[in-house]
């Protein structure tokens, strides 16, 4: 008695949920886990599902007798227009069970609870193998993230930094077309200014030619600068009319006496034969000094003139700067550790060293990539 009440003290008892369906004839049966555990199904409810017919519904339950036969038990009758569910109030069955709808095609549900009955060292295994399971799912989860979590961040630093990137190629196409439109309406301006005290010169000069003409004294000859000068150049310093004294020597030395016209068209030539504009005012005032002799005011119409007709490309000067970069580059490469490796420090670096904002930085450290200046020279390919 006393070894009885222990084994049944050492059993664990679990309960699982239990459930089918029946349509038609079809029969269910339940045969339990075998003869080595002690099982036990508990029927709770029977119901009919949505679109049973209404008709009767007779559920037959085929089980074993305590003397070992085959009993044949009806355990509810059910329809749709009367009863559609009944609680069995807990009907206790062993395995083996075998349930058949002998009326109505049904469908028919059936739910319960399953009893089973295990020794503590079953018990434990089984809890020590769901555990287990456990754990190696939550292993391999992490596993597969541990793996997924690089590639994401490299994806996420290879979407950052194209934005960055797009980010400063946008900022710098944006501030190269504000100094462009900032050096048109510059020049615009300044045309307008010169248009204006043109026209008053101009108009100045018709007034004194009627007040002497009305005078009846003969019309004095223009001067400008104590010397006589025809009325077309007026403006114009003496090395610019026809009346001075000016060179033929076409490199570096003024040109023939020409008038603004004549000067426009010598620009224009000189854009047609490659000869390089100079791209800055004070460069380019030297320029026409040196080409026309022309005075600080007719350079400043002149450079209005380059200016919009587009004869000098503002883009050139950048092109020699980057190209004046890389060289100096290519010289700090041959001294060990000055260029660095990091592309944050690179571009740090490329600030620092040539004040190099904006897209520029990152064209160098494309630049620094391609021809290898990390390496030493040495080992570099030729």
């Amino acid at each position: 008695m006393a070894a009885a009440e222990q084994s049944e003290a050492s059993l664990h008892t679990h309960s699982f949920l239990f459930g089918c369906v029946l349509t038609g004839d079809r029969k269910v049966s339940f045969l339990g886990g075998g003869d080595d555990l002690r099982e036990q199904l508990t029927l709770r409810t029977v119901s009919l599902g949505l679109g049973a017919r209404d008709e009767l519904h007779v559920l037959e339950v085929l089980g074993e007798t305590r003397q070992g036969s085959v009993a044949r038990v009806p355990v509810a009758t059910l329809r749709p227009s009367l009863l559609t569910s009944v609680y069995l109030g807990g009907l206790e069955l062993t395995p083996p069970v075998t349930f058949w709808l002998t009326a109505g095609t049904g469908p028919l549900y059936i739910s319960g609870q399953h009893l089973v009955a295990l020794k503590e060292r079953e018990a434990e295994a089984a809890k020590a193998l769901v555990e287990r399971e456990a754990a190696a799912a939550k292993a391999s989860a992490e596993r597969l993230a541990a793996a997924k979590a690089p590639v994401e961040r490299e994806a996420a630093a290879s979407k950052a930094a194209a934005k960055r990137e797009a980010a400063h190629r946008e900022a710098a196409a944006k501030t190269m077309a504000e100094r462009e439109a900032t050096a048109l309406a510059s020049a615009e301006r300044l045309a307008a200014a010169l248009a204006s005290a043109n026209s008053s010169a101009e108009r100045a000069a018709a007034k004194a030619a009627a007040e002497r003409e009305a005078a009846g004294q003969p019309q004095a000859a223009q001067t400008q600068g104590g010397l006589k000068m025809k009325p077309e150049t007026v403006g114009l310093p003496p090395s610019q009319t026809n009346d001075g004294a000016g060179s033929t020597s076409k490199k570096g030395k003024p040109s023939e006496n020409l008038n603004v016209k004549q000067m426009k068209e010598k620009l224009l030539e000189f854009s047609l034969e490659g000869v390089r504009i100079p791209n800055t005012f004070n460069a380019f005032r030297k320029f026409a000094w040196r080409r026309f002799r022309a005075s600080r005011q007719i350079g400043l119409y002149l450079w209005v003139f380059v200016l919009s007709e587009g004869l000098i490309d503002l883009r050139h000067e950048l092109f020699v700067t980057i190209e004046r970069m890389k060289k100096r580059l290519v010289r700090l490469s041959l001294e060990p550790g000055r260029i660095p490796r990091a592309k944050e420090m690179f571009l740090k670096f490329a600030l620092s060293t040539f004040s190099a904002s904006g897209w520029i930085p990152l064209h160098l450290w494309e630049f620094v990539q391609s021809e290898k200046l990390f390496d030493p020279p040495a080992t570099r390919e030729r």
